[in-house]
């Protein structure tokens, strides 16, 4: 994708999608997320999971998700 100030920000998701029994238009989804660009501004994105949950509407394509990084710590 690229970012507003022009930056190219590539991701890698990895996870699953299941159908609720309630509404067979929806997809819940929960995924890591892997970040990679050569942007100075954005170069930390490189080194952090983002894990994700959220919804996908599959009649409209919206997709709709909430996210927690996730930043490794040296001892």
């Amino acid at each position: 994708m690229e970012t507003t100030d022009g930056a190219t920000l590539l991701f890698e998701a990895r996870g699953v999608s299941l159908a609720p029994a309630e509404d067979a238009t929806l997809r819940d989804i929960c995924s890591a997320v892997r970040f990679h660009t050569a942007a100075e501004h954005l170069r930390w994105l490189n080194d952090v999971v983002v894990v994700e949950e959220g919804q996908i509407h599959l009649t409209t394509g919206v997709v709709r998700t909430r996210g927690w990084v996730c930043v490794p710590e040296a001892p």
